[in-house]
């Protein structure tokens, strides 16, 4: 099994706003996805674009979202299953 997420990228802001935590992950096992994952997966920090206008974009985010910021991965859906 593989991470998709490096274990010390941050993904959870803090009660000041900042990152704080690496609690949120996508693990896989290679052999059921090797051919369906395209080697592109991220963390998404849409709320440095969504609250720019604020004063501390991850304290809005935080308050009006929620504290954990979006994990995704990039999977092709056109292949045959291999598993």
């Amino acid at each position: 099994m593989i991470n998709l997420i490096p274990g010390t990228t941050l993904t959870t802001l803090s009660t000041s706003g900042s990152m704080s935590s690496a609690y949120d992950n996508i693990w896989i096992r290679t052999q059921f996805t090797g051919h369906e994952f395209t080697d592109t997966s991220k963390v998404d920090y849409f709320y440095t674009l969504m609250f720019s206008s604020s004063a501390n974009p991850g304290l809005e985010a935080r308050s009006r979202i929620s504290d954990h910021v979006p994990v995704w991965a990039k999977f092709r859906v056109d292949k045959a299953d291999d598993d």
